[in-house]
């Protein structure tokens, strides 16, 4: 009978061990796929403790700073008996502790009661944990963790293996409850840990990249508003804005949003996209970038140079007919006539001050009316005889292109290059190979200026040929575009007009009117604007 029931529980003990290591060997699968650093590092501390019944754990990863100097972190810490805080510590590399001993040596410590350490012990125990919260460290495994290289990546440390793991340790049954780790145990948990070691450097190294990927996003972004300072912000705004969007419609889940749903790595996606999504001005010319009038500063200097001269050639002509007058008429006769002879030359550089005065106010990057228009017309047909004898039109065939410009400051020949930042930007983002997670950036870019109703550029997309991000987007970008307040060559809009101009975009057929009103109903634009321009906008319009 004796030898029966040790079979049998020889037998018990099999069956356990064998699903033991199937579970490790399960979970040690799952750690290659888990994306998440914080979640990996729960899992493998889980993992290892419900493996050997562990009542706590903690996890400790090596470091090393820019000067190879290599430090212990206390990373992650569970412990199932006590509610009790932990904060990621910085330690130095030292056999002074059990962690510290196995991360220097390389060697397991499997200790039965770290209260009864021999004298000989390289180590100490820290009492503070168990004086501060009331517990009881009594036996503990120290394991390294070992990638595929044979370097030691880290320590996993465990206490208190329990007789049933779902036990409770409290100071009247901890004496009872707590066993020492077994080889067994020992045997488990390396093999675990070098799993472990792997998936963890491996998320690791993956999220080093990450962050250099981000970098070199940003780093793109800090150039491009380089050689657009007057945008700055811009990209970052509608990102936000964007990501802000996509949020919402994960959010409320009814109508048309209720099969949309947006994964954290497509919001990553959509935070890279737009950043990114106008990169491609680094191929528009810098002058056609930053042009703030509708002429650029030398060439206003050209017609204001013409004005002068004519202005010049006005006095001297007044100055000769006077001397003239002197001259056929005599003095008495002059001084009767000279108020006269001035006030013409008055009137006419009154006149040349005016059609100045309307180049100038065209030059804004204003609307143009109609009545404004003529009178450029006007000025156009008037004429000055240059230093050289040549005859030339107060403001020639190319300013008045520029001049003229109905709206804005950009002739079409500009627009055209100002719009091919859009292809410029594909072109550019098409050429890195993105993760499968992050394919879609291109074509969201491409798509940002695009309108439903097949209006918008630079491929007249319909609006089933838009993806929905570079819709999101587009609205995103119109409302940043309008709001900012970091344009020199224009006032922020109001909040209350803003939304009304993409109203109006909306019933002209170009953006999404669910887009908007989720953009409206979510206030997803107070993840850019100021306290101050809600202020604003309100006051504008309440009134």
């Amino acid at each position: 009978i004796e030898l029966r029931l040790k079979l049998a529980e020889a037998h018990r003990e099999l069956e356990r061990r064998t699903q033991q290591m199937e579970e490790v060997h399960r979970v040690g699968i799952a750690l290659s796929a888990e994306k998440d650093l914080a979640t990996l590092q729960h899992l493998i501390l889980r993992t290892s403790r419900e493996a050997t019944s562990a009542d706590a754990g903690t996890l400790y990863l090596i470091e090393e700073d820019e000067n190879k100097e290599k430090s212990l972190v206390f990373q992650y810490s569970q412990n199932d008996s006590v509610d009790a805080p932990y904060q990621r510590q910085v330690m130095p590399m030292s056999t002074a502790s059990v962690s510290g001993y196995v991360a220097v040596t390389w060697q397991i410590q499997r200790i039965d009661d770290v209260y009864d350490l021999p004298a000989d012990a390289p180590y100490s125990f820290n009492k503070w944990f168990d004086e501060t919260f009331g517990y009881r460290t009594t036996s503990v495994l120290a394991v390294p963790m070992e990638n595929h290289e044979g370097n030691v990546v880290g320590v996993i440390q465990l206490l208190n293996r329990k007789r049933d793991f779902a036990t409770t340790l409290t100071p009247e049954n901890a004496a009872r409850e707590v066993q020492p780790f077994t080889a067994e145990d020992e045997q488990v948990l390396s093999s675990f840990a070098s799993q472990a070691a792997v998936a963890l450097e491996n998320q690791m190294l993956l999220e080093n990249i990450q962050r250099l990927f981000a970098g070199f996003v940003r780093a793109s972004v800090t150039a491009i508003e380089a050689r657009d300072p007057t945008t700055f912000g811009h990209s970052d705004r509608v990102a936000r804005l964007t990501v802000g969007l996509a949020e919402a419609i994960n959010e409320v889940q009814r109508d048309r949003w209720r099969d949309v749903h947006f994964s954290v790595e497509q919001l990553k996606e959509l935070e890279y996209a737009g950043l990114l999504h106008d990169f491609g001005k680094v191929g528009v010319r810098e002058h056609v970038l930053v042009k703030a009038k509708k002429l650029y500063d030398w060439k206003l200097q050209e017609v204001q140079s013409r004005f002068r001269i004519a202005r010049q050639q006005i006095e001297n002509r007044s100055l000769n007919d006077r001397l003239d007058f002197v001259l056929e008429n005599g003095r008495d006769r002059y001084r009767a006539q000279e108020p006269i002879l001035l006030e013409e030359c008055d009137a006419a550089l009154s006149d040349l001050d005016s059609a100045l005065q309307v180049v100038i106010a065209a030059n804004e990057p204003s609307v143009l009316e109609e009545e404004r228009l003529q009178w450029l017309i006007q000025v156009a047909e008037r004429t000055v005889v240059m230093p050289d004898g040549m005859i030339m039109p107060l403001i020639d065939d190319d300013d008045m292109v520029n001049v003229s410009i109905r709206k804005g400051t950009l002739n079409e020949e500009e627009r055209k290059e100002i719009e091919s930042h859009v292809t410029h930007s594909f072109n550019f983002l098409s050429q890195i190979p993105w993760t499968k997670d992050l394919q879609g950036i291109p074509n969201i870019a491409y798509a940002h200026h695009e309108k439903l109703n097949g209006r918008g550029y630079p491929r007249h997309l319909q609006a089933a040929e838009i993806p929905i991000q570079a819709k999101m987007m587009t609205v995103s970008d119109i409302f940043d575009a309008l709001t900012a307040s970091d344009r020199p060559y224009k006032a922020a809009v109001p909040l209350a007009r803003a939304l009304d101009i993409l109203g109006y975009e909306v019933k002209d057929g170009g953006l999404d009117r669910e887009i908007l009103d989720l953009f409206i109903e979510k206030e997803v634009y107070r993840r850019v604007l100021s306290t101050d321009a809600l202020e604003f906008g309100r006051a504008a319009s309440a009134n």
